[in-house]
C-alpha cells in the first residue's frame, strides 16, 4: 500500500483551532492508496478541542452515492459540532455491476465488498478498500489531535457491507461499527482476530430484504428474526459469540443483543435491530422520523467508556469478592470508610448495568440476574474486574 498526504492543509487545520469560529469546517482532501487518487471529506468542530483529542467518526456512503452526498443528508456533520468529534465522508471508486434484477452492465459507484464482487463484470482489477478505509484513518490522525480510543464507523447499504468487512479483517482500525441497511456479506465471512461492538440496523421496508423473500415487507415480530438468521450467524461466527441473547421491543423497533462469548473467546457484542416502517434509507429524520447518528453515537459512547474503565489503574483501595461469582458480590472500598460513595458496574460495551452508593466502605449487589461475562465496578477512580460466571 502507498499513500500520500497532503500536509499543508493538514497544518492550516491545526492553525484554525485557535481562531474563534462557530461552524464547523469543511475541507475536501486527497490521498493516493494503491495507485488510485482517493478523495475524501473532513468536517473539524470549532470550539475547544475535547480533552485527549477529538472523537472520529467515518460514514461510508451506499451504492450510488459519494461522500458529498452523505455529508448533506447524513445529519453526522452536525452532531460533530454539537458534541465536538470529527467527521469524515470518503468516497468510493466507481465499478461496472450486472445484478441479477438488471443484466444490462453499468458503472456506479461501490465498496469492493462482498456484494460488489457478487454482481461485478468480468475482467476487472479490484482495488482493496480496507487499505484506502485504514489509510485514511491514519493520515487523519497523524495529522489532527484524534483521540484513537475514540474512532467509529457506520455504513449504509453497500457502506454497511464494507464496515461489516472492516471490522472483521481489520479491528484494529475501529472501535465500534454501526452498519445500516446492509451486513456482513457471506463472501467477506471470516474470524475477527478481535471482536467490534456492532450494532447493525435494517427496516421493515427495506425491499433488498423482504424481496428475494418473496414478501411484501418484514413481519415487524421474531418472524424477521429467523428471515435474517443467516446473516445474523455470521456475524457470531466472526465474533465467537453463542447463539443466546436477549430481546428488547419498543412500538418501533425490535432489538436483539448477543454478548455472551462462546467458551474461551473474548467479550464481543453484536445488537441486531429492526425498525418498523423503515425503507432503504439511512434515517435522518427527514426520509423517517429517527435519526441514526445520535442513537449511534450514543452507542459509541458507551463502547468508549469501556476504554476508559480499561486504562484506569486498579487500586489497592478496591475489592470485590467473591470474584469470579453468580449471585451476589460484595464491593469494599476505604474510599467510602467516612461517608458514603457511589458505584457503578458496567458490561464490556460501557453501560451502566448495576448503581448505588457505599456505605461504610462496602455493599452487597445481587447480580444474579445478570448474563455471564466480563464486567467492571468502579469506585471513584478505581476499578477492578469482575466476572459473572
Amino acid at each position: 500500500m502507498v499513500y500520500r498526504t497532503m500536509k499543508p492543509l493538514f497544518l492550516f487545520l491545526l492553525m484554525l483551532q485557535c481562531a474563534t469560529v462557530t461552524t464547523a469546517d469543511k475541507y475536501e482532501y486527497s490521498i493516493v492508496v494503491e495507485g488510485k487518487k482517493r478523495d475524501f471529506i473532513v468536517v473539524v468542530p470549532s470550539g475547544p478541542m475535547p480533552q485527549g483529542g477529538y472523537p472520529l467518526v467515518v460514514m461510508l456512503h451506499g451504492k450510488g452515492g459519494d461522500g458529498e452526498k452523505f455529508y448533506d443528508i447524513s445529519r453526522w456533520k452536525e452532531l460533530g459540532q454539537y458534541h465536538s468529534f470529527v467527521t469524515v465522508f470518503p468516497s468510493s471508486l466507481r465499478w461496472c455491476v450486472q445484478e441479477p434484477e438488471d443484466p444490462a452492465p453499468y458503472t456506479t459507484s461501490r465498496w469492493v465488498a462482498g456484494d460488489l464482487l457478487e454482481d461485478a463484470c468480468a475482467g476487472q482489477s479490484f482495488v482493496d478498500d480496507t487499505y484506502f478505509i485504514a489509510a485514511m484513518v491514519d493520515s487523519v490522525q497523524s495529522h489532527l489531535p484524534i483521540n484513537k480510543a475514540m474512532t467509529f464507523l457506520t455504513g449504509f447499504s453497500n457502506g454497511g457491507v464494507m464496515s461489516s468487512k472492516m471490522a472483521v479483517t481489520r479491528p484494529d482500525v475501529f472501535r465500534a461499527i454501526a452498519p445500516t441497511g446492509g451486513g456482513l456479506h457471506r463472501l467477506d465471512s471470516a474470524v475477527a482476530s478481535s471482536p467490534t461492538p456492532t450494532w447493525q440496523c435494517i427496516g421493515t421496508h427495506d425491499n433488498r430484504f423482504y424481496e428475494p423473500l418473496g414478501l411484501t415487507q418484514l413481519p415487524f415480530n421474531d418472524s424477521s428474526f429467523y428471515y435474517r438468521q443467516s446473516s445474523i450467524n455470521r456475524y457470531l461466527a466472526a465474533y465467537k459469540l453463542s447463539p443466546e441473547f436477549t430481546k428488547d421491543s419498543t412500538d418501533s423497533m425490535i432489538t436483539w443483543t448477543f454478548n455472551k462469548p462462546l467458551p474461551g473467546a473474548p467479550p464481543a457484542f453484536y445488537r441486531f435491530s429492526l425498525i418498523k416502517g423503515l425503507t432503504h434509507a439511512y434515517a435522518n429524520g427527514t426520509n423517517f422520523p429517527m435519526v441514526y447518528a445520535p442513537m449511534f453515537w450514543e452507542f459509541f459512547m458507551q463502547v468508549a467508556s469501556v476504554s476508559e474503565v480499561q486504562d484506569e489503574r486498579t487500586s489497592h483501595d478496591l475489592t470485590v469478592y467473591p470474584n469470579p461469582t453468580s449471585y451476589s458480590v460484595t464491593v469494599l472500598s476505604t474510599q467510602a470508610n467516612t461517608e458514603q460513595a457511589p458505584y457503578t458496574v458496567f458490561n464490556h460495551i460501557g453501560e451502566a448495568v448495576r448503581e448505588g452508593m457505599l456505605h461504610l466502605g462496602n455493599v452487597t449487589v445481587n447480580i444474579e440476574a445478570l448474563p455471564a461475562g466480563l464486567y467492571y465496578v468502579r469506585v471513584g477512580r478505581s476499578t477492578v474486574r469482575l466476572i459473572v460466571q
